[in-house]
């Protein structure tokens, strides 16, 4: 056994930046593993760090994570059938957080006092959307929603 450190990806997110194919090619999976049913989209797809070196994930992963809202204030409005909250970011912006039917979305405000982000008016924020769990789901804690929805969550005291 090895103690090579390692680097874990799910499908989906290899799938969604573009790197799924040259996964594949260094771990032997099969392209379509996911399309087929063989894998779900959540699972790991384990690489060792030379092998994320080589297809460029450490750089995108890099890239992402610089770009991404750090969640500084949240107030949960519902707890559950949906799961929300007003959420607030580390440069102010408002973020609508919402998980219902195995779906969480995460929508910040438009630019000067544009949309809440919950009655769709007004210049549109950035939308995060993802889903997980069973379709009829409705009850998602606020670390859990903040880690699918791609958000970092870091409450002031």
């Amino acid at each position: 056994m090895t103690d090579e450190p390692v680097v874990r990806a799910s499908a989906g997110w290899l799938l969604e930046h573009g790197l799924w194919a040259q996964a594949c090619a260094l771990t032997g999976l099969g392209e379509w593993a996911v399309n087929e049913g063989q894998m779900g989209r959540d699972e790991a797809v384990t690489l060792t760090l030379a092998q994320a070196e080589a297809i460029g994930l450490l750089r995108v992963a890099s890239r992402e994570a610089s770009r991404q809202p750090v969640i500084v204030r949240a107030v949960q409005t519902c707890d559950a059938c949906p799961s929300q909250w007003d959420a607030w970011d580390a440069e102010g912006a408002y973020w609508y957080l919402r998980y219902r039917f195995g779906q969480g979305t995460a929508r910040q405000a438009g630019a000067e006092g544009g949309s809440t982000g919950r009655d769709g008016e007004g210049e549109p924020g950035r939308v995060l959307s993802f889903r997980h769990g069973d379709p009829l789901d409705g009850s998602i804690s606020l670390e859990e929603f903040c880690v699918h929805a791609g958000l970092r969550l870091e409450l002031e005291d």
